[in-house]
């Protein structure tokens, strides 16, 4: 385990910021509701490699984008997270769409959230918040205990913590979207909770493009250790630009490698993606690879739109875009 942290803490270290250029054919545009839209493109893409010398070929990948324009005005689209209501606490996308409609919240659109542990999987070992294990997982949200739940970083939904940052090594740099109006993203410290009056939010990292002296910067944290940033996969990330909210995902598989260009991209080249295609101000990644999946209210599938033919994982929560 520490031969493996020092290596890839080397790699971290030495890997520099990705931009590149990207070329999309728009397949489809859907208005969900009223400011929300369903986007799905064909993109392919090149990107400049710092850490190595030469380019990587991205593509043709699938790439499904919901997007809320949002407001003061009630009457504007909210931003809810939502956790798994069953006894062993996962559950599938489409069933967190199920639980998150309330009488003032329809969800329309969602992606998956943040890292948890697997309780389903005997042989599961945390990769994110290293340490943690499986005694941790299966006691009940504690605040006076981070590693205590099945999520390995914070949600809070209408002011109750229904998990917790974890603080143990691996932590993976988290990132906070506070989802109450105007929504924005927050970097924290290992086992740190939300600004105090936050109602909703939820957490999970590396960020992946922030703001910094005015300008646009790709800024993918190597401060972390999680071995998730390097996976070449599926990608699942949240974006600002304006007050137009984005949840986005880049279809691919699980155990992928970099020279196959049509199954997934890593966090830097998903960086490259939000900022040279997209232009957003700042993004974050949620958990990747077989994780990865966008729910869409009234498609077929159970409303699952991205990686076709690829069954959907149970996962700790997910969040969702609502009218």
């Amino acid at each position: 385990m520490l031969q493996l942290w020092i290596t890839q803490t080397f790699l971290l270290a030495v890997m520099a910021d990705s931009h590149g250029t990207w070329n999309c054919k728009e397949l489809s545009k859907t208005v969900l509701g009223p400011n929300v839209t369903w986007t799905k493109l064909n993109c392919s893409g090149v990107v400049q490699r710092h850490w190595l010398p030469g380019v990587t070929h991205i593509g043709p990948i699938i790439v499904n984008i919901a997007s809320a324009l949002l407001s003061p005005d009630a009457a504007s689209p909210k931003l809810r997270p939502q956790i798994a209501m069953t006894e062993i606490g996962l559950a599938k996308l489409h069933q967190l769409a199920g639980n998150a409609s309330t009488p003032d919240f329809t969800p329309v659109a969602g992606v998956n959230g943040g890292y948890f542990f697997e309780v389903n999987r005997q042989d599961f070992l945390d990769d994110v918040c290293w340490g943690k294990d499986r005694r941790d997982a299966l006691r009940n949200v504690s605040l006076t205990e981070p590693n205590s739940g099945i999520g390995d970083s914070l949600t809070l939904m209408n002011g109750k913590y229904m998990s917790s940052n974890c603080d143990k090594l691996g932590n993976s740099k988290p990132v906070v979207a506070i989802l109450d109006y105007p929504p924005r993203f927050e970097k924290l410290k290992r086992g740190e909770r939300a600004p105090p009056g936050t109602q909703w939010a939820i957490a999970a990292g590396p960020n992946l493009v922030s703001r910094d002296s005015g300008s646009t910067a790709s800024r993918v944290d190597i401060e972390g250790d999680n071995v998730n940033i390097l996976e070449h996969a599926s990608n699942t990330g949240l974006a600002l630009k304006g007050s137009k909210f984005m949840v986005v995902t880049m279809d691919g598989i699980d155990g992928c490698v970099e020279y196959k260009p049509t199954c997934g991209v890593n966090s830097w080249q998903f960086a490259s993606f939000l900022l040279d295609h997209l232009e957003v101000e700042t993004a974050m990644e949620m958990d990747q690879g077989g994780s990865t999946a966008m729910w869409v209210a009234g498609q077929p599938n159970n409303g699952i739109v991205s990686n076709p033919g690829v069954e959907e994982r149970q996962l700790f929560n997910g969040i969702f875009i609502g009218v």
